[in-house]
């Protein structure tokens, strides 16, 4: 692993209230992503493709292939959740800063 178990439950933890602002936005992004994806399929250089489930015979030949690709792509994703949780922590502070500015100016 790449950080400690506790850092990061700990962490998990203060992001979860975050989170669930940025889950709203989130679900936004990906209804538009949805859209942006149905009106490429129309065009001329654009190929649909098959579902490949994770452990079935067609995953693992692909895993053997390519195997540095799976690396990195397992270190992209903890990198990308590490980020998140840094931002959300992020936002969260800046927020309970902006609550307790406008309690102090009260």
């Amino acid at each position: 692993e790449f950080f400690g178990k506790h850092q990061e439950e700990e962490e998990v933890k203060q992001e979860k209230e975050a989170s669930k602002e940025t889950n709203a936005d989130r679900d936004t992004t990906l209804k538009e992503d949805d859209k942006a994806a149905k009106a490429n399929a129309n065009k001329f250089n654009s190929h649909a493709h098959p579902k490949v489930e994770e452990g079935s015979p067609e995953w693992e030949i692909l895993a053997e292939r390519n195997h540095l690709d799976l690396i990195l792509y397992d270190f992209i994703k903890m990198l990308y959740q590490k980020q998140e949780r840094m931002i959300n922590k992020y936002a969260l502070e800046r927020k309970q800063n902006a609550v307790e500015n406008v309690e102090a100016k009260q």
